[in-house]
């Protein structure tokens, strides 16, 4: 992974998304959205379990997110120091 790279979802018509982050890394993931698909800002997941909230990550682990009104939605490696990571997301209705 370099950084600057983002993995995106299209989430425009859902409610929710999930995400999952693994592997081994160290640096910065944020989370963001866009409701243009030109002009991105930070959005705000709830870690699971546990609901604390935040616009970023520095760990693994599984967030939930608003998306109603958005058009897509990203985890962005916005800071890579070393390793891989894996990123799924998932949007539901």
């Amino acid at each position: 992974n370099t950084q600057g790279t983002a993995v995106t979802l299209d989430v425009e018509g859902y409610k929710a998304a999930f995400a999952q982050v693994t592997g081994t890394w160290t640096g910065t993931i944020a989370f963001e959205g866009t409701v243009n698909g030109d002009d991105w800002f930070a959005i705000v997941g709830t870690s699971v379990p546990g609901a604390a909230t935040s616009s970023s990550t520095l760990v693994n682990g599984q967030w939930t997110f608003t998306v109603s009104g958005l058009f897509q939605m990203r985890l962005r490696n916005n800071e890579l120091n070393s390793g891989n990571i894996l990123v799924a997301i998932r949007a539901v209705v």
